[in-house]
């Protein structure tokens, strides 16, 4: 008889495996290429793992630099990476491999637990096929590709198995077993995990409920807490870096609708799972009436069921409703689909044990025809949601992609595309970084950053002086512009900046660009950038970081750093310093101590004191300031302007918001006025010994990048150029128009007048100026007059930055309209603005912010038409007005910052080393900045020096090179292991050791828990004593009492 019994359960679960393989390979999850939306993304780890083990808890190709195994569980992709190293196989084929393995282990898992707590072998026939015919279970596989969450699903039947085997008999070889399956699931994947270790919990709690609570509680800590103290290796670190930023995740959808979980639109749904388990509820509750279980089926019947309906309760509230809020999302609710299922099917089999064996005879033979016609049934919608991301067809964005991509091996630059299609694969297939990558954008570091980045270049169609700020400093050398976007005009339009590299035309996803900028900076360079160290808080240094954009720098002229107060006794590391003071740093004595001996020694600082009446300490050039507010009709009455300082800016555009001055009385002595509105002085000039300082009344900061004020950028270069005392970029200036004498008027006409409008153009001797006369003959705001500037020959404006052009207004408040034309106006680059000022101005526009009419050719622009339109509010009084115009430019900006030269190598993604064989400023790496990497230097004697590392642009990291260093040097970027990572080892280690030696049979001396703490230092000797600093002496009697104990 038993041998009958075994025979049937064997039977029994070889059908079920085989229908789960051959419906598997049906639907393509156990052949070809591994399926799934996220397959080439595990793909990417494993190979990762394969290049670069041991050093893989730093991953460089995804996002400019993150953790990424600080936040996802390495096991799946360990063992991956394990079997394809001993047995040779593909990637490819080892993922499709293991998947079935861990499947069927799972399969065998879910049988013996089914098998211990029913003892009906049916029970198992019921939940498997209810699991294998449901489409969320294999839409997870073939659709969603959650590799790793697959292959950590074995754990949960085997740890539950075993928990309730420990329960029922406490020996140590069922603890054992427990503990390790339950460990090694809870540390494999975080969601599967959670549910593995919240099933052994409730198993355990209610397979004890005759006892009281703190009994129960009290068997459950005795399986949990060393569970948790082995998977501390992963936690701890996990836990103690950001649990905020891992554990709040606002940004995940949910709830979910019931229609999209009760459709067949998607693969995510339960649609035939509700009308298969309503017949068997129905079937349960009849079948089961007054029928007996034995006694100890009984308790593991209830305390399986009380587990798992009360996790099914918890999903349901999490899916479907908002009694949880997003911020305490620990994995998306269109998850919970998936889960629901599987613990549903596992209760309705438990349950299926209580039925009577009439109701089985009739009722098990209708369901699982059921579920085998249901199989059938939902194939066709399965076969449409199979992932295929091996298929080569143009309705496949990764055959797409890698059709279009063709890129050299240039490990220190980066590729850059906003579109899955290209970021899931492409480091499978490159060894180079990319700027985004196959992970949740907002649970990488800089996540803020990315986000702007990709805003500015993928989806706007402007912001070409931001786009390419953001290009250079994120060191992106390739982008791919196309689906989804589509906003590729952008770059066709600038040849000058960006080359095409390939192009590819789709019969589905219409054309796709592969661009090269040719203005790339690399991730890892020697630099003499000035260095400004940003004392503010966040959005100021954000503001001031994005306000440069507009002014033609770059990573190779100024890089913003991050300053903290900690960072006082270190200012000798800072060429300037920007302080936007709070009432506590204004207050702060030791703040201007260590600020007035920064600028004795001749450092540059540049106070902001907008917007704060305050009074200001030496080195400060003002004793104190007030604060005034511009009427909202009220414009800038400058006068004093110091040419010297602000040639070329428009200081008359500057922002108009509240601002604060000084009076003469509290300027200190040496110092000058730079700028003055009404009298008033709003930028003062001083020195302090050998050291220069700026004190900044105007807003040009906040608001300037609020209001995207270029006049606000060009003074901020200024202001640091001249406070560091350094030229960085040598303009250079392509006169298209100078007002020189009264031939010049030949090239100018009045080309088009509108009929209630007249214009002439003359030459003002006086002045030296031409003199544009217009007449608007009555008030109805739709006249014009086109002055058009005609000379022989063409321009060539492709490597010219920004159109100048100076003009006197005359307060009329008619627009101007400036156009650039090739040939005509129906090809030219254009921008207007008013003429709402009275005097001479200065205005300067990027040429790559102008907008675009026709196709104009930059590199051939013949002529300048000025048009001057009518106005409501502005005056058509009948009366000739005129304004004067006396230069018309494009102005570039070589840069001339000194090119240091330099070699980078990279032995693996925890290493990273310069070779400078010449004096540098500093060292500008361009990865996240995180608290694991630590810098030094090596100099020509070979001694070595440790550098300070500062959040350098956007978050990225740099190093300033110390004075007196002898050269050649090496600087060394090494990722490391940190006392929390050290600590989460440790946990493991001992705990580990501790249980082998329970396990093995010594009893519990004393020195057991000592002789775990001699092995932990003995392994981890080097780093111990690097801590506790231990002398010699006793580190090698601890080392000796070990061996005496092991070696008797």
């Amino acid at each position: 008889m038993f041998r009958k019994n075994l025979t049937i359960r064997f039977v029994v679960l070889l059908i079920s495996i085989l229908w789960f393989l051959l419906y598997g390979y049906g639907v393509g999850a156990f052949r070809g290429f591994p399926k799934g939306v996220d397959a080439f993304a595990h793909l990417t780890m494993i190979k990762f793992i394969l290049d670069n083990f041991p050093h893989i808890r730093w991953n460089h190709y995804w996002y400019g630099g993150l953790p990424y195994y600080l936040t996802y569980a390495p096991l799946p992709h360990l063992l991956t990476a394990g079997v394809i190293k001993v047995t040779n196989w593909s990637p490819e084929f080892t993922m499709v491999f293991l998947e079935a393995v861990t499947l069927v282990v799972f399969f065998v898992g879910l049988f013996l637990l089914l098998n211990e707590v029913t003892g009906k072998h049916y029970t198992f026939l019921l939940s498997s096929l209810l699991l294998i015919n449901s489409l969320v279970f294999w839409g997870i596989i073939v659709a969603g590709g959650a590799y790793a969450r697959i292959l950590s699903l074995m754990w949960l039947p085997l740890s539950s198995y075993f928990v309730l085997k420990w329960n029922q008999k406490p020996t140590k070889m069922n603890f054992s077993l427990a503990l390790l399956t339950t460990s090694i699931g809870f540390s494999s994947h975080l969601q599967v995990g959670l549910f593995t270790i919240a099933m052994v919990f409730f198993l355990t709690y209610f397979y004890h409920s005759p006892e009281k609570v703190y009994h129960r509680l009290k068997w459950s800590i005795k399986l949990l807490l060393p569970i948790f103290l082995l998977s501390a290796y992963f936690y701890v670190p996990f836990i103690l870096s950001k649990p905020l930023q891992f554990f709040g995740k606002p940004h995940l959808p949910g709830p979910v609708s019931v229609y999209s979980v009760l459709s067949l639109e998607g693969w995510n749904t339960i649609a035939f799972h509700v009308i298969i388990i309503g017949i068997a509820i129905f079937v349960l509750k009849r079948g089961s009436e007054g029928i007996k279980v034995p006694e100890d089926k009984t308790i593991l019947i209830t305390a399986s069921t009380k587990s798992i309906k009360i996790l099914l309760l918890l999903l349901f509230l999490y899916a479907f409703t908002s009694l949880i809020p997003p911020e305490l999302y620990v994995f998306s609710p269109y998850d919970s689909p998936f889960y629901i299922v599987l613990f549903f099917s596992i209760l309705v089999g438990i349950l299926f044990g209580r039925v009577k064996e009439r109701f089985v005879k009739i009722s098990l033979p209708l369901f699982v025809s059921l579920l085998l016609l249901a199989s059938l049934v939902q194939y066709p919608f399965m076969m449409k949601h199979v992932w295929d991301s091996g298929i080569e067809s143009w309705y496949s964005g990764y055959y797409v992609s890698q059709q279009l991509i063709k890129i050299p091996d240039e490990s220190n630059f980066r590729f850059g595309a906003d579109w899955d299609g290209a970021t899931s694969w492409f480091n499978y297939k490159y060894a180079v970084p990319q700027v985004l990558g196959f992970y949740d954008i907002n649970l990488a570091p800089r996540s803020n950053w990315n986000h702007l980045l990709v805003d500015t270049v993928w989806k706007n169609k402007g912001e070409l002086l931001l786009t390419n700020y953001l290009l250079d400093w994120n060191a992106i050398k390739w982008m791919m512009i196309g689906f989804p976007y589509y906003n590729y005009y952008k770059f066709l339009n600038r040849p000058d900046h960006y080359k095409i590299i390939s192009k590819v035309d789709t019969p589905t996803m219409y054309t796709m660009y592969l661009f090269e900028y040719k203005d790339a900076s690399p991730i890892l360079s020697a630099t003499n950038a000035i260095n400004v160290g940003i004392l503010g808080d966040d959005e100021y240094y954000k503001d001031f970081f994005l306000l440069l954009s507009l002014s033609g720098y770059s990573s190779k002229n100024i890089a913003p750093l991050r300053l903290e107060e900690g960072h006082l006794k270190r200012l000798k590391d800072f060429d300037i310093i920007l302080l936007h003071p709070t009432n506590n740093q204004l207050k702060n004595e030791a703040l201007w101590e260590s600020l007035a001996n920064f600028v004795h020694e001749g450092g540059g600082l540049i106070i902001d004191g907008s917007g704060i009446k305050a009074s200001y300490p030496i080195p400060s050039p003002v004793k104190g300031s007030d604060v005034a507010s511009f009427p909202s009709t009220s414009k800038w009455n400058f006068s004093l302007i110091d040419e010297g300082v602000l040639k070329y800016v428009d200081v008359l555009a500057l922002p108009t918001s509240q601002f604060s001055f000084t009076t003469i009385d509290k300027i200190r002595e040496g110092s000058k006025v730079i700028l003055e509105h009404n009298g008033l002085p709003i930028i003062v000039e001083g020195r302090y010994n050998i050291g220069r300082v700026i004190w900044l009344g105007v807003d040009i900061i906040r608001t300037g990048w609020q209001e995207k004020s270029l006049p606000s950028a060009q003074l901020l270069g200024k202001l640091i150029e001249r406070v560091a005392e350094s030229q960085l970029k040598e303009m250079k200036i392509l006169r298209l128009y100078k007002a020189e004498n009264v031939e010049d008027i030949k090239h100018w006409s009045v080309s088009w007048t509108t009929a209630n409008a007249s214009g002439k153009v003359e030459f003002d001797i006086n002045r030296t100026t031409i003199k544009l006369i217009y007449t608007f003959r009555d008030e109805r705001h739709d006249d014009q007059v086109n002055y058009l500037y005609n000379p022989p020959g063409v321009w060539d404006l492709s490597n010219q930055e920004y159109f100048y052009i100076h003009l006197f207004g005359d307060s009329s408040g008619h627009r101007v309209t400036v156009y650039l034309e090739s040939d005509d106006y129906r090809n030219s680059f254009w921008f207007e603005f008013n003429l709402d000022w009275s005097g001479w101005r200065e205005i300067v526009y990027p040429l790559s912010e102008m907008k675009i009419y026709g196709q104009p050719d930059i590199k051939a622009i013949n002529k300048v038409d000025i048009v001057i339109n009518d106005q409501p509010d502005a005056f058509g009084d009948g009366k000739a007005h005129f304004f004067y115009l006396d230069e018309i430019s494009a102005i570039s900006y070589m840069d001339i910052t000194a090119k240091p030269k330099y070699s980078v190598e990279r032995l693996n993604p925890e290493f990273v080393m310069i070779s400078l064989s010449e004096p540098v400023r500093g060292v500008l790496f361009k990865e996240t900045y995180f608290d694991r990497w630590y810098a030094y230097l090596i100099d020509k004697d070979g001694v070595e020096h440790g550098l300070s590392i500062y959040k350098a642009g956007p978050e990225f990291m740099y190093v300033r090179i110390p004075l007196n260093i002898k050269f050649p040097v090496k600087v060394i970027f090494e990722y490391r292991v940190i006392w929390i990572e050290w600590l989460g080892y440790a946990i493991s280690l001992l705990t580990l050791m501790f249980l082998i030696i329970c396990g093995v049979g010594l009893t519990f001396r004393k020195h057991t828990l000592l002789l775990s703490v001699l092995l932990a230092y003995y392994i981890f000797e080097d780093k111990i004593r690097k801590v506790l600093r231990t002398s010699s002496a006793l580190h090698y009697r601890l080392k000796a009492y070990v061996s005496k104990i092991f070696h008797g």
